[in-house]
């Protein structure tokens, strides 16, 4: 009986074999790849992907951009009593820097949290991350200014094209100058983008409140300026998205 144990414990104890570097490296890709196929068989729509990445932007500021919105409606209407065009115009100029300017901590929050790295180590790259969430932001934004311009037109407070003029286009200059920074890491700090959001703020506070310089604009230059910002916007993206890794400056993980 007791031998029966002996040979027992020899049959069931472990083998002393030296682990080797190589293997363990090649155990661990092996395993990396079969999860990575897993993965891929079963991706997620292009629908699911957006919602899930709403999940973890913060609404609040969606909300104040809103609030934003509402209490600027209800001033150009008070101001419109009053029948002074200049403050309408510098009011407008006002805020609408400041409707991007609210979106700047949610854009730059990676960024400042230093999460970058860490993100480029997730299934999905930060090209698709970022190109998600301004899908968000570009998709809310434009809901929230279609009302708003809608109703400021509806209601006779303002035309179309003076609402284009006075708020649509220094909203989509300032979304240039925050596009531009965004992609930019090594000149584009948060506060940075901030600086000069403001600035643009003051300098187009400044041309507006001018009813000389206003009006020696002339309507084509207005057109020509208002699509120039809006083609460059688009091409921000288009190339921030193309050079994501040298824009952001970190090295991809999964490969």
């Amino acid at each position: 009986m007791n031998r029966f144990r002996k040979n027992r414990k020899a049959f069931f104890r472990e083998p002393d074999l030296p682990a080797r570097e190589e293997k363990i490296q090649q155990t661990v890709q092996a395993s990396m790849n079969r999860f990575i196929a897993a993965q891929a068989q079963e991706p997620m729509t292009l629908w699911e992907f957006i919602y899930c990445q709403s999940r973890y932007i913060k609404k609040r500021w969606w909300v104040l951009q809103a609030l934003l919105l509402a209490l600027l409606y209800h001033h150009i209407r008070a101001l419109q009593e009053l029948q002074d065009p200049v403050l309408i115009r510098e009011t407008l100029g006002v805020g609408a820097p400041l409707f991007i300017i609210l979106v700047i901590p949610e854009l730059w929050r990676n960024q400042s949290s230093n999460a970058m790295d860490i993100e480029s180590a997730t299934m999905y790259t930060l090209q698709q991350l970022y190109a998600a969430r301004l899908t968000l932001f570009a998709g809310v934004d434009l809901l929230l200014l279609t009302a708003f311009c809608l109703g400021t037109t509806a209601s006779h407070v303002l035309t179309f094209w003076e609402i284009l003029i006075q708020f649509v286009l220094p909203v989509s200059v300032t979304c240039c100058i925050c596009l531009t920074c965004l992609y930019t890491p090594r000149v584009g700090h948060q506060a940075f983008s901030l600086a000069l959001c403001l600035a643009f703020a003051g300098i187009w506070k400044e041309i507006v409140s001018n009813e000389k310089v206003y009006q020696a604009v002339t309507v084509p230059a207005w057109a020509a300026m208002l699509t120039f910002s809006l083609i460059y916007m688009a091409y921000c993206v288009f190339r921030g998205q193309r050079r994501w890794r040298k824009n952001m400056e970190v090295k991809l993980l999964w490969s």
